[in-house]
């Protein structure tokens, strides 16, 4: 029986070809849900997951894309009487207490609202292989509101997913988050990050470059994901017109470092051109 007051919170965790370190990440914050819906993408069964108490394993079978998955998830947990939900990527890491720090602003704050964390970064040993959990922020240390956060850490309530919508499962991946946060705030509500509160992620292939006295970060993307990067950016400045502005990705930076600092040009080049002329017809 429910107490008066008392809310369950449920992750919504994407999975695609995990390895058993999916069970460190989730590790980190199943103790602080009261359950946690695993979404599996893979076109192999990956139930070793299960082996955490509080999980529901639904395996999809195929690759649906983020959107697809994120919905089953979403809406499993609210059919399941879940009020709080919150989104995960397969390779997120939570700091002890980020899942109580972040359901603590979303108490206090009486609209509808995404919380999400600050982002530490998590590197790999080049000799080894082993994750390397580092001190290094991607944002100074102050809570703030903000136009988008990543999916991977968002908290919101089920009555916000219910305003909202689902997400867009067109998108399939790249700039789900933005979509989301965009509808939100047009239908009168907030994004907030606590900025003491921390998830770990990887950044992907992105490299960091000196030059001069300053340090860039080079995307290093693969052609796919730039291909659906400029996809889904002609298609969200189509969807939204002006008032997307805020949420724009530059595609400008993309090409400059594409260009000048990665291998394959021509490929991810293409890919970019390719991706647009989808997304002007989609």
């Amino acid at each position: 029986m429910k107490i008066e007051d008392q809310e369950f919170v449920s992750a919504v965790v994407v999975l695609y070809n995990p390895t058993e370190e999916v069970l460190v990440n989730i590790r980190s914050y199943a103790a602080e849900v009261d359950k946690i819906y695993c979404i599996d993408n893979s076109e192999r069964e990956n139930s070793f997951v299960k082996e955490i108490k509080n999980i529901e394993y639904i395996a999809l079978h195929k690759n649906t894309g983020i959107a697809y998955a994120l919905n089953i998830g979403c809406e499993k947990a609210i059919n399941d009487g879940m009020d709080v939900i919150v989104t995960f990527d397969q390779d997120t890491v939570c700091e002890k207490n980020t899942i109580h720090a972040l359901l603590t602003t979303l108490k206090r704050i009486n609209t509808p609202v995404i919380v999400a964390p600050n982002i530490k970064y998590i590197y790999r040993s080049k000799s080894t292989g082993e994750r390397i959990f580092s001190d290094e922020k991607m944002f100074p240390v102050g809570n703030e509101y903000v136009n988008w956060v990543i999916t991977s850490g968002s908290m919101f309530r089920s009555s916000t997913f219910d305003l909202i919508g689902k997400f867009d499962t067109r998108l399939f991946i790249s700039q789900v988050d933005q979509d989301f946060c965009y509808r939100l705030k047009q239908n009168g509500g907030k994004v907030y990050r606590v900025g003491y509160a921390y998830i770990y992620q990887e950044p992907g292939n992105t490299k960091k470059k000196k030059i001069g006295n300053k340090i860039i970060h080079i995307p290093n993307q693969d052609k796919k994901r730039y291909y659906y990067l400029f996809r889904n950016e002609v298609y969200l400045r189509k969807k939204w017109g002006d008032s997307y502005k805020k949420f724009y990705v530059s595609r400008y930076k993309y090409i400059i470092s594409i260009v000048f600092f990665e291998k394959n040009k021509i490929q991810k080049i293409l890919a970019c051109i390719n991706g647009s002329i989808k997304g002007k017809n989609m």
